[in-house]
């Protein structure tokens, strides 16, 4: 084998083996993220894709160059660089003519700030398959036993044709106050002060972001002490307010 033979071996092979090392990211990213953003990451690979595809086509078709062991490794990395770029390719463009899966992150975008899914999220059909959040004051948190007509699977999110997002509005009475200890032996503790609250519910298309109804609800009276709470580092106080019961959530959603 000449070094002529082996240079263009390990120039193919290496070349291919760096294009699969961007192509792979990309494919990850964009198969557990759902993002699009790997589609820059991809085009440069899958242009060094081709371009090896063509140089060894060329060279070994013009010369009738024999099939040598590096050379045999070069066209098998070339091959993989390049099923794997296409396969991406395949799979990023389904994804810019469909849309993105739709994920539960998307619909608490909705709630927080009307954010439409139009390609990804069904049209409204009059059908109340509604999944409920509710603000926690750090983002909106799910509400699954104040769903109508459930969808446990992931892949069955884009069924889901309304979201109902509750918020709070203030404060409808104290209900009492819960005191936890703060690690044995410390003598430091916590006080919770239970409040009745005050909601508003906002129904949404998943598909547009339109708020399609609104009802006022009252938390529960229930102000008892739970066994455990979490607490941050440093905090003595803090207050709760009390959600609505899933029963008022689904008579409220069932008004419409």
């Amino acid at each position: 084998m000449s070094r002529r033979e082996t240079i263009d071996g390990v120039v193919y092979g290496g070349a291919s083996v760096l294009a699969l090392l961007g192509a792979l990211p990309a494919a990850i990213l964009t198969l557990t993220g759902h993002a699009l953003w790997p589609f820059f990451l991809f085009v440069p690979c899958a242009l060094i894709s081709l371009m090896l595809v063509y140089a060894l086509l060329r060279g070994h078709l013009r010369v009738r160059r024999p099939w040598t062991p590096w050379r045999r490794t070069g066209a098998v990395a070339v091959a993989g660089t390049l099923t794997t770029t296409l396969a991406l390719g395949a799979l990023l463009i389904s994804y810019a003519i469909l849309g993105m899966p739709l994920k539960d992150d998307d619909l608490r975008r909705t709630c927080a700030d009307r954010t439409a899914n139009p390609r990804s999220a069904a049209p409204s059909s009059g059908e109340q398959v509604t999944r409920a959040y509710i603000d926690s004051g750090s983002g909106f948190w799910r509400m699954p036993e104040s769903d109508v007509r459930p969808v446990e699977k992931v892949e069955d999110l884009p069924a889901v044709q309304q979201v109902a997002c509750l918020s709070l509005l203030g404060s409808g009475g104290r209900l009492g106050t819960c005191s936890y200890g703060i690690g044995p032996g410390t003598g430091v503790s916590s006080t919770t002060t239970h409040y009745r609250g005050r909601w508003e519910l906002s129904v949404r298309e998943t598909r547009t972001g339109r708020r399609i109804a609104v009802r006022s609800l009252e938390g529960t009276t229930d102000g008892a002490c739970s066994s455990e709470k979490w607490v941050v580092k440093g905090q003595t106080s803090s207050e709760y307010y009390t959600p609505p019961s899933a029963a008022d959530v689904q008579a409220a959603l069932a008004q419409r």
